[in-house]
């Protein structure tokens, strides 16, 4: 590999500097990223709870309920996940009076929502 500088072109070392650098933005981003999904997954884990709680079910009948796998529901449960936007889905189709906690919309916006003190 030729490292000398070419011809009106930056030296090829450069290149090198660059493409760690665009490594380490992207490693950076990961961890930002993988911050916030366990902070967003202790939120939900939160929230999934309080309608375990208030619905007074466990986590394989809520799964049944809503139609998704029981491992995923204890997964919300232990906060080990967050749910895709279809589990959601599910889960507010089941249990619509919880629309607006899950999603922390104005409870005014809905009927019949209910609305956990926290």
């Amino acid at each position: 590999m030729n490292l000398a500088p070419r011809a009106g072109l930056e030296p090829a070392t450069n290149g090198l500097t660059v493409h760690y650098s665009h490594l380490s933005k992207f490693v950076k981003l990961s961890k930002d990223y993988t911050k916030y999904m366990e902070y967003f997954a202790s939120i939900f884990k939160k929230k999934f709870n309080n309608i375990l709680a208030a619905e007074k079910i466990n986590a394989t009948a809520l799964a049944n309920k809503a139609g998704i796998t029981i491992v995923v529901s204890y997964d919300y449960r232990s906060g080990r996940a967050t749910p895709s936007s279809l589990n959601l889905t599910k889960l507010i189709k089941a249990f619509p009076q919880y629309t607006c906690y899950l999603l922390d919309l104005d409870p005014k916006e809905l009927p019949k929502q209910i609305i956990f003190k926290e």
